[in-house]
């Protein structure tokens, strides 16, 4: 049996790290910086539209509103109430963004 070879040899030899998708030490970082300010984003956000600012709401709606009308659709089954759930998850969503506790 041959000894161990390190994980990036093998990724490497495969072609991994050319996939965007691998991540090394580097880009793990570079991840976890994009992921930290994109939850400094959102958290701004909310306290925006928490505060009744238009121009935020729409945003977390844009930001939102595939995803959940996505799943709204695989729960209903159709699209008219998937509509109907959205509208309702927004409306209950945005008269409660004071609520939320942002660290």
């Amino acid at each position: 049996m041959q000894g161990s070879v390190p994980a990036a040899t093998l990724a490497k030899n495969a072609g991994i790290m050319d996939n965007p998708l691998y991540l090394n030490r580097e880009t793990a970082g570079a991840m976890n910086d994009i992921q930290t300010q994109a939850n400094e984003q959102l958290a701004d956000l909310i306290r925006r539209g928490a505060s009744g600012e238009e121009r935020a709401l729409e945003l977390l709606y844009s930001r939102f509103k595939r995803p959940l009308y996505s799943l709204a659709c695989r729960y209903t089954g159709n699209a008219s109430a998937a509509e109907d759930v959205l509208q309702e998850v927004f409306l209950k969503a945005f008269t409660r963004l004071g609520e939320v506790n942002n660290p």
